[in-house]
């Protein structure tokens, strides 16, 4: 992925880096689990019921995942001391 300069495919928002040219991590998380219990976590948010019928016609409720894909940026910076 092309950051900055002209043609770039990515332009980061200003509160994350006023400046395209400076180094940045970028962070995706896919997330297709079930839980048994509902998860409130801000990276694995999973609060939609899923009802599933397995084992004899057991009827058991899982938490799917809210979004997807979840992504973090990190921003780099060096500051150097004389």
């Amino acid at each position: 992925m092309q950051v900055g300069g002209s043609g770039s495919l990515y332009t980061p928002v200003p509160s994350i880096s006023s400046d395209p040219t400076r180094p940045m991590s970028l962070v995706f998380l896919a997330n297709r689990e079930f839980y048994q219990e509902a998860v409130n976590d801000t990276w694995f948010k999973a609060t939609s019921p899923l009802n599933i019928v397995a084992n004899g016609n057991i009827e058991n409720t899982f938490y799917q995942a809210d979004d997807l894909g979840s992504v973090l940026a990190c921003v780099e910076q060096v500051q150097i001391w004389c």
